[in-house]
């Protein structure tokens, strides 16, 4: 019985050694850019998301790069990503 529950207590430990340190590994820091910069890099076609909470607005990018912006108002960054057109067309916005 004794060797058992080592047996699962090793278990659990190593599950949760190896989430730890996985996360760790894919750890994307945020970078924070201008508005202006925002604009740039929705031009560019690789902006995968968008979300925002009040003035702040999170862009993730297709190499994994996440990036941190203030609008100037509300919404703006839905203004922004109507007037790309088709090269933001895929972009999920959460």
């Amino acid at each position: 019985m004794k060797h058992k529950l080592l047996g699962w207590i090793s278990i659990i430990v190593l599950i949760l050694v190896t989430g730890s340190l996985l996360s760790w590994y894919f750890y994307v820091p945020t970078k924070e850019i201008t508005w202006g910069q925002t604009i740039q890099i929705l031009d560019t076609g690789k902006v995968t998301q968008v979300s925002q909470d009040g003035l702040n607005v999170y862009l993730k990018i297709d190499v994994g790069d996440k990036y941190k912006t203030t609008q100037p108002q509300i919404n703006s960054i839905n203004s922004e990503i109507s007037k790309c057109g088709d090269v933001c067309k895929n972009i999920v916005i959460k």
